[in-house]
């Protein structure tokens, strides 16, 4: 079975809530994603030990996998790309713009030196959906049809370091239903919109 990094966000159930949206035709043809993932993180002691790394592997990919997921898995036919890098070569900040060849985009940011709303939006021909702060372990999103919540464990005495970190579960239940079911990686649905 495979095992996954920073992309248990498509276990939530609010994902397969959006998957639905844009399946519907709700929001007409994907035009633009836009996504930011920024926290000053770059001087949290838990991210100090990862010399050298840089942010984008660590918070930007959340962006990146957004987008990808929304775009259905498609190969931009473009990338630009500018950022800063730290004292010791890592990566702080980036912003990102991907270009599909239909002539939809995304536009991704993400930092480890500033606090941001840490949205993601969906921008079609006929609406949008909006994910509000967390985009990654969202517990709620703005449809053309109204706010839908999917609240977490409310009964979860357990004390996180990170907002929503109890939603790793989605990710865990879903490895074990693949394992139970024998099969070999997660279903199309879980990679593709």
């Amino acid at each position: 079975i495979s095992l996954l990094q920073a992309v248990w966000s498509r276990a939530f159930p609010i994902y397969k809530k959006i998957r639905d949206e844009i399946r519907s035709g709700n929001i007409g043809d994907v035009q633009l994603v836009t996504a930011a993932f920024c926290f000053p993180s770059c001087e949290h002691p838990i991210w100090k030990d990862y010399n050298g790394f840089g942010t984008l592997p660590l918070i930007g990919i959340y962006t990146i996998q957004f987008a990808n997921w929304i775009f259905d898995n498609k190969k931009p036919s473009s990338v630009t790309a500018v950022g800063t890098l730290g004292q010791k070569g890592e990566d702080e900040d980036g912003c990102i713009i991907l270009s599909y060849d239909n002539g939809a985009k995304a536009s991704l940011s993400y930092s480890g030196k500033c606090q941001n709303l840490n949205c993601a939006v969906v921008y079609g021909t006929k609406g949008c959906i909006q994910l509000p702060d967390y985009f990654w372990c969202p517990t709620e999103v703005l449809l053309p049809s109204g706010k839908m919540t999917c609240p977490l464990e409310p009964d979860d005495p357990s004390a996180y370091v990170y907002p929503n970190s109890m939603g790793l579960r989605y990710e865990a239940d879903e490895v074990r239903k693949c394992i139970m079911e024998g099969e070999s990686m997660f279903t199309d649905s879980f990679y593709s919109l």
